[in-house]
C-alpha cells in the first residue's frame, strides 16, 4: 500500500481506518467518547488508543495524534501505517507500543486546531493559579484578530506583526504570538480558563498505564507545520544535561535535537504543553520524547493559516465563499494534499517510530 493511501479525508474515516487496522494487528482497543460535542455532520467523536505488546510490559512507545486537531491527519496516516506495516509488526519483548489516536477529536473532527471551545489544546495544562500572564499578546490582540477578512486585511497584519517584531524584536513576537496567552477567549493560541476534556482524558490514559505497569515511556506528540516539508523536527522539552535528553539523543541523534528550526525567534517560551502534562499524569514514570513536527508549508504561510482558522470560525459567514476558501487554505497549511508530501510525511514517521522502537529491549534492561 502507498503511504498517501494512508491519509484520509474526514475524522470519521480516519478513525475507521485506524481502529480497523489497530484491531487486525490483533491490539487491544479503548475508546473515550466526548458526548458533550458533535461532528460537523452530528456524528460521534472519540479518542481511541490502541495497545499492541506485552499487556505488562514496563516499557512502552505512546504517540499522539491529533494534539492540534487538523494537524491530527498526518499522525493517524502514521499510526495507521505502522499497524498496517509495522515494520513486520514485531515489538521487543517485554515491550509494547500505545498509540492514542485524535487526543482532540472535536478540532480533528471539524478541521480546527483547536478544541470545541476555541483552546489550543497544546496550551492547556497548566497550573491556572495564577495564570500565566502574556501582555505582549494583548498588543496584538486587535491586529492578528479583524473583524474582517480581505486581501488588504491579510497585508495590513503582515506589516503590523513586522512592524511589531521590529520594535520588540523577533523573540517577543513569537512569544507573543505562540507562547500561548489565557486572556482573549475569542483570541489566537488561547490556553483556556480551565482543563478541557482531552486534557482530563489524557490523565485518565496515563493512569491506566500507570496501573498496567508502564515505568518507562518513549513518547511522541505528531504534529504538523514546523521544518522542510515532509520532514520531521524533533523539539525535545528536556533539559540538555538530562539522561532523557542523552537518551532521546541516542535514538534520533543529537544534531536532530539541537538543530535550531525557529530562525531569528528563537523557541518561544512555551506554555501549557501536553509533552508536560503528560510527565506530570505518570509522575512514578521516567518520559523521554520529543514533540515531532512534519514540515508543510513556509513559516509566513503557516502563521497566517492560524489566524485564517480562528477568523473563519468566529467572524466568517458560515455559509460564505470566503469562509469556505479559508477552510481550505488551513488545511492545505496543516494536511497538505500533494502524494509526495504524503509519501514523504509517512516515511519520515515511520522512521522516527522505527529508531525509538530499536533502543526500547536495551533501555527495558538498562537500569
Amino acid at each position: 500500500m502507498s503511504q498517501q493511501s494512508y491519509f484520509s479525508t474526514t475524522y470519521d474515516e480516519a478513525r475507521q481506518r485506524f481502529c480497523r487496522a489497530a484491531t487486525q494487528r490483533g491490539a487491544v482497543l479503548t475508546s473515550y467518547e466526548n458526548s458533550a460535542v458533535r461532528g460537523p455532520d452530528g456524528g460521534r467523536v472519540y479518542c481511541d488508543v490502541a495497545r499492541i505488546g506485552a499487556p505488562d510490559a514496563a516499557v512502552a512507545m505512546v504517540t499522539i495524534s491529533g494534539t492540534h486537531g487538523v494537524e491530527g491527519f498526518c499522525g493517524s496516516a502514521s499510526q495507521t501505517a505502522w499497524f498496517e506495516e509495522a515494520h513486520d509488526g514485531t515489538l521487543p519483548p517485554g515491550t509494547a507500543a500505545i498509540h492514542i489516536h485524535a487526543i482532540n477529536p472535536w478540532g480533528m473532527a471539524h478541521l480546527r486546531r483547536t478544541t470545541e471551545r476555541n483552546v489550543d489544546l497544546n496550551r492547556n495544562f497548566i497550573d491556572y493559579h495564577p495564570m500565566p500572564p502574556n501582555d505582549r499578546y494583548a498588543l496584538i490582540h486587535p491586529i492578528v484578530c479583524p473583524r474582517d477578512w480581505t486581501p488588504k486585511t491579510a497585508a495590513e497584519i503582515r506589516q503590523a506583526l513586522e512592524a511589531f517584531s521590529a520594535t520588540y524584536g523577533p523573540p517577543a513576537l513569537a512569544d507573543a504570538l505562540i507562547a500561548g496567552q489565557y486572556s482573549h477567549p475569542l483570541g489566537t493560541n488561547f490556553g483556556g480558563s480551565q482543563r478541557e476534556w482531552s486534557n482530563i482524558v489524557l490523565e485518565r490514559i496515563c493512569r491506566s498505564l500507570a496501573a498496567s505497569g508502564v515505568r518507562r515511556v518513549a513518547l511522541i506528540d505528531w504534529h504538523t507545520g514546523l521544518a522542510a516539508s515532509g520532514e520531521a523536527a524533533f523539539l525535545c522539552f528536556h533539559a540538555p544535561n538530562s539522561a532523557a535528553f542523552r537518551r532521546a539523543a541516542q535514538w534520533w541523534g543529537q544534531d536532530q535535537l539541537t538543530i535550531q528550526h525557529f530562525g531569528s525567534e528563537g523557541r518561544p517560551q512555551y506554555r501549557g504543553l501536553l509533552f508536560k502534562g503528560f510527565e506530570r499524569f505518570l509522575p512514578e514514570a521516567d518520559v523521554t520524547g520529543a514533540v515531532i513536527e512534519i514540515g508543510t508549508r513556509e513559516r509566513p504561510t503557516i502563521r497566517m493559516a492560524l489566524l485564517m482558522d480562528r477568523w473563519a470560525h468566529f467572524e466568517g459567514d458560515r455559509d460564505s465563499v470566503m469562509r469556505a476558501n479559508l477552510r481550505s487554505a488551513v488545511r492545505d497549511a496543516f494536511d497538505p494534499q500533494e502524494p509526495e508530501w504524503r509519501r514523504r510525511a509517512v516515511d519520515s514517521s515511520a522512521k522516527a517510530m522505527s529508531q525509538v522502537v530499536a533502543h526500547l529491549y536495551d533501555w527495558s534492561r538498562n537500569d
